[in-house]
């Protein structure tokens, strides 16, 4: 029997913190999409070019700010964003400097 008020709709899925973070195959994949050294992407990051290795091979977790740089950085190189749309993203992965 149905208790009162209880619904027979499926709870919603709880948000998971990590979904959105660039997984080690994922990093990698973004470093070559982009054509770039591990060296060239540890700069684009503002990292050092041990963390690139790093996230590379799984040792270390990529964070919630590298992986919305990255997806950032990505879409700017297919696409010519304007400077209030750069400024937004920068704001959001907290690299933006006035």
């Amino acid at each position: 029997m149905t208790k009162p008020n209880q619904s027979h709709e499926p709870a919603p899925a709880k948000a998971d913190r990590n979904t959105d973070i660039l997984s080690t195959n994922e990093f990698r994949e973004w470093r070559r999409a982009l054509g770039v050294s591990q060296a060239r992407a540890a700069e684009m990051l503002g990292v050092s070019r041990t963390s690139v290795s790093s996230w590379e091979v799984g040792e270390v977790p990529l964070d919630v700010r590298t992986t919305l740089a990255c997806r950032w950085l990505l879409a700017r190189s297919h696409w010519q964003i304007d400077e209030a749309e750069r400024r937004t993203w920068m704001r959001a992965i907290g690299r933006w400097k006035a």
